[in-house]
C-alpha cells in the first residue's frame, strides 16, 4: 500500500507528538507539516522538528497560519485580527509520504467552526495517537480512539511516548486490540535526541501495519 501521508495526533496537549513527528519524519524520509502555530514562533514546532530530525528545508513544510498568541487557534485569531478557514486548506503533496501533526487534541479547535478532527478527515490519513500516562490519561486514550473509530478514521495504531505504566498500558491495550506500534523514551533535552536505536523499528513497524 502507497503511503501519502500519516496523521499524528495526541491524547491531550504536550504528550510528545511533535518529537514522534520526528521520529517518523525521520525512519519515512518524510515531509513535515503543521497547518496551525499558536504562540512561540521563534522555537516552532517546525523548527523542533528540524532539530530534531536532521530535516533539509525541502522537507519542512511552513506553517498554513502563524499565531502569536499561545492559545486556542480559534481564540487567537480573533484576538489578533486573522481569519481563516478549514476550507481553504490546500494538504500539500509531493514526491514523499506527508506527516501532517494536529494542534491539540481532536476537539480542539481549528477555526472558528472546525476542529482537527475535521482537519484529519481532511487530509485523509492514517492516524497515529500518541500516548502519555498521567492521570486521566487512559480516558483521554480512549476517547479519543472511540471518536477515530466513530468517524471511520483510518487508525494505524498508538505509540507510548515517556515513562511506562504497565498499568496504564494493558488497560489501553485491552481495548484497543493491539500492541503499541512503539514506544519513545523522554529525552532530556531536544538537542541530543538519538534516534538510531529506533529508526528501522519505526520505518518496519509502520509499514508492515500498512501491509
Amino acid at each position: 500500500m502507497e503511503l501519502k501521508g500519516l496523521s499524528i495526533i495526541g491524547i491531550h496537549t504536550g504528550v510528545g507528538k511533535t518529537v514522534c513527528s520526528a521520529l517518523i519524519r525521520k525512519a519515512l524520509n518524510a515531509y513535515y507539516f503543521k497547518p496551525i502555530q499558536a504562540g512561540d514562533l521563534s522555537n516552532s514546532d517546525r523548527i523542533r522538528v528540524a532539530r530534531m530530525s536532521e530535516a533539509n528545508k525541502e522537507f519542512l513544510i511552513p506553517e498554513w497560519v502563524k499565531l502569536n498568541e499561545p492559545a486556542s487557534p480559534h481564540q487567537a485569531m480573533q484576538n489578533e485580527g486573522k481569519k481563516y478557514h478549514l476550507s481553504d486548506l490546500i494538504i500539500p503533496q509531493g514526491k514523499y509520504p506527508l506527516i501532517l501533526e494536529t494542534a491539540g487534541g481532536l476537539f480542539s479547535p481549528f477555526d472558528e467552526e472546525n476542529t482537527m478532527l475535521d482537519l484529519i478527515k481532511k487530509a485523509g490519513f492514517p492516524v497515529v495517537l500518541v500516548c502519555n500516562w498521567y492521570l486521566g490519561s487512559i480516558n483521554h486514550s480512549l476517547l479519543t480512539y472511540e471518536v477515530l473509530k466513530q468517524n471511520n478514521i483510518p487508525f494505524l495504531g498508538w505509540i507510548i511516548s515517556g515513562a511506562d505504566n504497565k498499568f496504564s498500558e494493558e488497560f489501553v491495550k485491552s481495548k484497543i486490540g493491539s500492541e503499541p506500534l512503539f514506544r519513545i523514551p523522554k529525552f532530556e533535552t531536544e538537542d541530543l535526541v538519538n534516534w538510531d536505536n529506533l529508526l528501522i523499528e519505526v520505518k518496519e513497524k509502520i509499514y508492515a501495519k500498512l501491509g
